[in-house]
């Protein structure tokens, strides 16, 4: 018999359903082999536009280095289009993390840069600012 956690809810284990499955655009439900089984050109497009959006990410990042220290109007829109981009690229990639996992060979140590970018974005951007909800 289960016990009861902390919350007062049943401990029991995910079902292996629920991990191996995904939602489309439309919300119906299908198994990560289905959706990695899709047409080879819209995969192709989804590795592309996930390069891309890498690419792109890592250029403005590094462009962050090379912004004066002072002067709101010359950084803060160049981080905003950062924080921007790096969203992007997070939602992208944990929307399509199959497709991406079987055509681009997406490893969790890729994922983890792009969660570390985030960070310092909000630890550079709260450097900058001194605003502490950055720091959340």
């Amino acid at each position: 018999m289960d016990k009861p956690d902390s919350r007062g809810g049943d401990h029991r284990p995910v079902s292996s359903l629920s991990a191996n499955t995904v939602h489309d655009a439309g919300g119906a439900t299908k198994s990560r082999a289905e959706s990695v089984n899709m047409a080879p050109e819209y995969g192709n497009k989804l590795v592309d536009e996930f390069q891309y959006l890498l690419e792109k990410s890592q250029s403005l990042f590094h462009g962050l280095r090379d912004l004066p220290t002072y002067g709101k109007k010359q950084w803060q829109p160049y981080f905003g289009r950062t924080f921007e981009i790096y969203t992007r690229l997070w939602k992208f990639q944990q929307t399509h993390r199959a497709v991406l996992d079987a055509r681009y060979g997406l490893k969790r140590w890729q994922i983890g840069e792009i969660a570390s970018k985030i960070g310092q974005l909000h630890y550079h951007y709260y450097l900058r600012t001194s605003e502490t909800h950055y720091l959340y």
